[in-house]
């Protein structure tokens, strides 16, 4: 009964950057972004509470992505912040 109230590994994009960064080297066809993905603990299929927060240069069309650490992640957020 216990496995039906919670549960676990519910993820959650959110995209960081609009700005496009380097070619996709699988689909050659877009550019990858800078992605935050969240996993959570659920109850009732609803999340929670975040466990676990990675980020990724992610591309949109073949899904392809490389993690890269959260300094990293936040130097591309701030060079993006500066073009405006």
């Amino acid at each position: 009964m216990f496995f039906l109230l919670f549960g676990w590994g519910k993820q959650t994009k959110k995209y960081l950057s609009e700005k496009e960064f380097k070619l996709c080297v699988y689909c050659h066809k877009s550019k990858l972004r800078l992605v935050e993905i969240t996993s959570w603990v659920t109850l009732f299929f609803i999340p929670i509470i975040p466990y676990k927060v990675k980020y990724c240069l992610s591309c949109d069309n073949c899904s392809a992505g490389y993690e890269v650490e959260k300094e990293i992640a936040e130097k591309l957020e701030d060079k993006e912040e500066d073009n405006y």
